[in-house]
């Protein structure tokens, strides 16, 4: 079927998409595009994350990214507030935008936390014990709780946790809020984890 093909070329990019957006750019009806979307998820090629009210959709495989990855990209990338507020912005009182998830990126490689479930994440036994000494409590929880960020379309840490890591972040002015949501950063994104060790 040329519209699941297309749909799962959309989602390449690695990036969560709404049903509107993955019409929009494959060209059909929302209503051709969610049967489409129920078909791949029923086969497991794309995983459905409800957030904020929404279904957003990802693809389930480490696929390289095509044309039509790139367009949808290209199309997240020119979206008015995104480019408004896609450097660094809080959201629910933790970090987003580049910033949140280049963090959260770089929690990933560093082994603190590690992919759990289908679009999940749990703490591993380094983690628990780096956050800990990081925000100097211990940490109960064993799943990480994420947001798909908004300009991203990619995990950034939430939750409680986030709002320390935030906290402690702001607290040792290596950012600090500006007006509305607006992030200011003191240092560099590629620098956010060092500050946490």
């Amino acid at each position: 079927m040329i519209t699941s093909a297309n749909i799962l070329s959309l989602l390449s990019c690695h990036r969560f998409l709404t049903v509107n957006e993955l019409a929009k750019l494959a060209r059909v009806s929302p209503i051709d595009c969610q049967k489409s979307l129920t078909d791949l998820e029923h086969h497991h090629l794309i995983y459905r994350r409800r957030f904020a009210g929404r279904d957003y959709f990802i693809n389930g495989s480490a696929t390289s990214i095509t044309d039509l990855g790139k367009e949808a990209e290209s199309y997240l990338s020119r979206r008015k507030q995104a480019i408004q507020l896609g450097k660094a912005r809080t959201c629910y009182q933790h970090l987003a935008g580049k910033a949140g998830v280049t963090l959260f990126q770089q929690l990933l490689t560093a082994n603190w936390i590690a992919p759990a479930e289908t679009n999940g994440y749990a703490f591993t036994q380094l983690g628990k014990a780096k956050f800990a000494e990081s925000i100097h409590q211990p940490i109960q929880q064993t799943k990480v709780k994420t947001c798909i960020d908004f300009s991203e379309r990619q995990p950034h840490l939430a939750g409680i946790l986030g709002t320390r890591l935030f906290k402690k972040l702001t607290t040792e002015k290596v950012v600090s809020s500006a007006n509305q949501r607006t992030v200011i950063l003191h240092k560099p994104i590629s620098e956010l984890f060092k500050e946490l060790i």
